[in-house]
């Protein structure tokens, strides 16, 4: 790969999938759900990346909405 994958942690999910899309990079995205009831209120929100695991054949990005802004 030509990027260090920790420089795409904490940032936002838009902006970490056209990095990978550039390098031609494959990825699965999973979604951690925040400990909110109303998850409707954080739709609008950023989508953040929290953690990145090298797989055999792709990267998998862990990712959620920011929720404490």
């Amino acid at each position: 790969m030509s990027f260090n994958k920790e420089e795409l942690l904490a940032s936002q999910l838009s902006d970490a999938l056209e990095i990978l899309a550039k390098n031609e990079i494959k990825y699965k995205l999973i979604e951690t759900k925040p400990p909110l009831k109303n998850r409707e209120e954080i739709n609008s929100k950023i989508k953040r990346v929290i953690r990145i695991k090298e797989k055999a054949d792709h990267l998998e990005i862990l990712w959620s909405f920011q929720y404490n802004r």
